[in-house]
């Protein structure tokens, strides 16, 4: 039987097995309900409430600028699109 004390930790407690990117959310325009989401490598990529899947029950009013964030990304007919936000 192995030593348990001995595993490494679990990477992702409590069955959480989704992964995001993190980055800083860096301009938001509520009018228009759209923002900016800069990378950690400095690449920005923009985002639409009604394109992105903002988890933890969050709403888009609930994004400030220089919040920082997990989130995923995916491609459309415009390019590449930030999909979910995990604030």
């Amino acid at each position: 039987m192995p030593d348990e004390r001995n595993d490494p930790p679990d990477p992702f407690p409590e069955g959480e097995e989704e992964r995001f990117y993190r980055g800083k959310i860096v301009r938001l325009q509520y009018g228009r309900r759209t923002g900016i989401l800069r990378t950690g490598n400095g690449r920005e990529v923009p985002f639409a409430e009604t394109l992105v899947e903002i988890l933890d029950g969050r709403r888009f009013e609930d994004l400030v600028e220089g919040m920082e964030v997990g989130f995923d990304v995916g491609w459309t007919s415009r390019g590449l699109r930030v999909t979910k936000i995990k604030p």
